[in-house]
């Protein structure tokens, strides 16, 4: 999942309304700057830092058999805690990332 992700990561954030204005820095335009920019932040060592990842059957648009996956970037430290991340399909059939399912999750 982590793979199909960074493989999205030129993906535009417009892909979803979820996405707008989500990243640390204002320039931020796609998948791979917000979620680079969440990372970068975890670098502090007073902090612990982890990503979180799930996958679960659903159902597409049509019915079609989906993998729904979430990947999340987690902090906590003494004054902070958040934890931001993309949810997206995965096709069942053929394991195809469906790019218009992005969405931008979490919260700080």
């Amino acid at each position: 999942m982590i793979d199909a992700v960074l493989a999205r990561a030129p993906l535009d954030l417009a892909v979803s309304p979820t996405c707008n204005n989500v990243g640390t820095e204002r320039s931020d335009r796609t998948i791979g700057r917000y979620l680079a920019g969440f990372m970068a932040e975890m670098a502090r060592e007073d902090a612990s830092n982890w990503i979180e990842t799930e996958v679960a059957p659903g159902a597409a648009t049509g019915a079609e058999a989906v993998w729904v996956c979430r990947l999340t970037l987690r902090h906590r430290d003494a004054v902070d805690r958040w934890g931001w991340g993309v949810m997206f399909h995965v096709r069942q059939r053929d394991g195809a990332v469906l790019d218009n399912s992005f969405v931008c999750t979490g919260a700080g």
